[in-house]
C-alpha cells in the first residue's frame, strides 16, 4: 500500500505492527525506552506541544511528502536485496546497503535544515542504522572508512531511487551525521548477539543462532518497512517542531 501523507503512515504503523515492535527492541536492546505511540498528527502536536493547526499543515506540505518517499525508496531497495542474495554473500551488498542508509540519513540531515539529531526520531533512525545494517550484516565497520570506499556509486544510486530534488543536502548532512554514526556503531558493536535474538521474532522463519544467525536476521529483516516507519516518525515531529517554532504555515 502506498501511503502518501504522514496522517495515513500513522495510522498504518500501529504499536502492534511488527516493524514498529522490532524498532523498539533494537532500543531496548540498547538500553533506550520504546517509541512513544502517535496514531495522528495531532499526537505529535500535543508531545511536543505544537500548535495543531500548523502541524497539520506541515505534515502535508512538499517536504514532509519528500522525506516519506525517500523512506519507502530505501525501504524498496532493501527488499530487493534480500530477495536476491544469501547470508553468506551478502557481505558486499550489505556494506553497500549500509552506506545507501547513511547519505539517506544525510539527505533527511539537509532536508530538515539541519536538525534530524534534535529530533528523537532522527536519534533513533540513527541507532537502528547502527544495530541492523551495520552490526548485525558486518559485525561493526570503520565508517569514514566504508563511506569513503562506497560513497560515489551509492550517491548514484540514492539519486536513481529518489530523484534529484535535495541532493545537494546530502555531502553537507551526511559530513554532519557521521561523527554521530561512528559513536552508535561503537555504541551497537557489543550487542550483535543480542540484537539478533531481539530481533529474530519479527523475522519469520528464522531463528537466531548458528554462526549466521546475525547475518541472517540483519537480511530478512531487510524486509521490514523500517525506514518508511522511521521516516514517519521523523517527518512529523519535525513537522510539530516546526509549528512550535512559531512559523505560521507550510515553507
Amino acid at each position: 500500500m502506498a501511503l502518501t501523507s504522514v496522517a495515513a503512515s500513522l495510522r498504518a504503523f500501529g504499536p502492534t505492527t511488527l516493524v514498529v515492535r522490532a524498532v523498539d527492541a533494537v532500543l531496548g536492546t540498547l538500553g533506550e525506552p520504546p517509541v512513544p505511540h502517535w496514531a495522528t498528527v495531532g499526537d505529535a502536536a500535543a508531545a511536543l506541544d505544537a500548535p495543531l493547526a500548523h502541524t497539520e499543515a506541515f505534515a502535508e506540505d512538499d517536504r514532509s511528502r519528500e522525506i516519506l518517499h525517500v523512506g519507502a525508496a530505501v525501504d524498496g531497495a532493501d527488499r530487493a536485496v534480500a530477495r536476491r542474495i544469501r547470508a553468506e554473500d551478502a557481505l558486499g551488498p550489505q556494506a553497500e546497503d549500509a552506506v545507501l542508509k547513511l547519505l539517506m540519513l544525510g539527505w533527511l540531515q539537509g532536508a530538515t535544515h539541519g536538525a534530524l539529531l534534535d529530533l528523537h526520531a532522527g536519534r533513533t533512525a540513527l541507532l537502528c542504522w547502527a544495530a541492523v545494517d551495520v552490526v548485525l550484516p558486518l559485525g561493526g565497520a570503520d565508517v569514514p572508512w566504508m563511506l569513503e570506499e562506497h560513497r560515489e556509486q551509492q550517491t548514484i544510486r540514492l539519486v536513481s531511487l529518489c530523484g534529484e530534488a535535495g541532493m545537494d543536502r546530502v555531502r553537507g548532512g551526511v559530513d554532519a551525521v557521521l561523527p554521530r554514526a561512528a559513536e552508535a556503531v561503537a555504541r551497537a558493536a557489543p550487542h550483535a548477539d543480542a540484537l539478533a535474538l531481539a530481533l529474530a521474532p519479527f523475522v519469520p522463519g528464522l531463528l537466531a543462532s548458528g554462526d549466521d544467525a546475525a547475518a541472517n536476521v540483519a537480511l530478512q529483516g531487510d524486509r521490514l518497512p523500517l525506514y518508511k516507519w522511521l521516516a514517519t516518525r521523523i517527518a512529523a515531529e519535525y513537522a510539530a517542531s516546526r509549528a512550535r517554532t512559531g512559523i505560521t504555515g507550510p515553507t
